[in-house]
C-alpha cells in the first residue's frame, strides 16, 4: 500500500483526500531524499576506491624501485627494469 492509501476506514471525505494528498507528498520528500543521500554516499565511495588505488599504486612503484620484472607482465620482448623514481629525503 502507498503512503496515501493508507487510510481506509474514515468517513469523512474531505480528511481523506487530505490524508491521500498528504500521504503522497510525504512519500515524494522522503524518495527525493534517500534519492539524494545515495547519490552523496555513492559518490563517497568512489573517492575511497580511488584513494585506495592510488595509495596501492605508490607502494608497488616504491617497492618495485630498481627490480627486473618480467617481460609478460608488460607484453614486451625484453624484461623490463624499474627506474629508481624518487630520492630520499635528507630530514
Amino acid at each position: 500500500m502507498a503512503f496515501g492509501d493508507c487510510f481506509k476506514k474514515i468517513n469523512d471525505p474531505i480528511l481523506m483526500a487530505f490524508l491521500n494528498v498528504w500521504g503522497k507528498t510525504d512519500r515524494n520528500i522522503v524518495e527525493s531524499r534517500l534519492v539524494s543521500e545515495y547519490a552523496q554516499f555513492k559518490r563517497k565511495i568512489k573517492d575511497q576506491i580511488a584513494y585506495l588505488a592510488e595509495i596501492y599504486m605508490s607502494q608497488v612503484l616504491w617497492n618495485g624501485q630498481r627490480k627486473v620484472f618480467d617481460k609478460k607482465l608488460f607484453h614486451s620482448n625484453t624484461d623490463i627494469q624499474m627506474a629508481q623514481h624518487c630520492r630520499q629525503l635528507n630530514l
